[in-house]
């Protein structure tokens, strides 16, 4: 027997969702700074995270600059209230990503599908990367 799969149409479910709209970056623009909202038990997380936004950014050509104000990456974990008894740590969420400019305007901001806790307990680097690479996609290379 022969199956074929080419009917099923598999697509796999992108694992960072942008919502609209998506403004483009001011042309203006070469330098950035992060910022992470703790989260009980999962601030390691976020700040693995924050490291591979800086990674991929900088890749772009966009200089990090802790006072930058010409555009903030914001990282949360939007928790939908499952926290362990006991420790305290968050169980679920969503990992959200908001981009703003010098003037607080909202340019993008990406949501993951949801997360349990051994998706948060277990988070490789290449998931982190396809997460942040989801959010970023689309922002223009700087020229060297």
């Amino acid at each position: 027997m022969i199956f074929s799969l080419a009917a099923c149409g598999l697509n796999p479910t992108p694992s960072m969702n942008l919502e609209s709209p998506v403004k483009p970056l001011p042309e203006d623009i070469s330098t950035f700074s992060t910022q992470v909202t703790p989260v009980a038990g999962r601030t390691s997380l976020l700040r693995e995270i924050e490291k591979e936004v800086v990674s991929q950014m900088t890749a772009k050509g966009y200089r990090q600059e802790a006072d930058s104000k010409a555009l903030t990456i914001s990282i949360q974990l939007q928790t939908t209230g499952n926290i362990r008894p006991q420790s305290g740590i968050v169980e679920s969420g969503h990992l959200v990503f908001e981009m703003q400019d010098s003037s607080c305007n909202l340019l993008r901001r990406g949501r993951s599908l949801h997360l349990n806790t051994n998706d948060l307990d277990f988070m490789n680097q290449d998931a982190m990367a396809e997460r942040v690479g989801g959010f970023l996609q689309g922002i223009p290379d700087l020229a060297p």
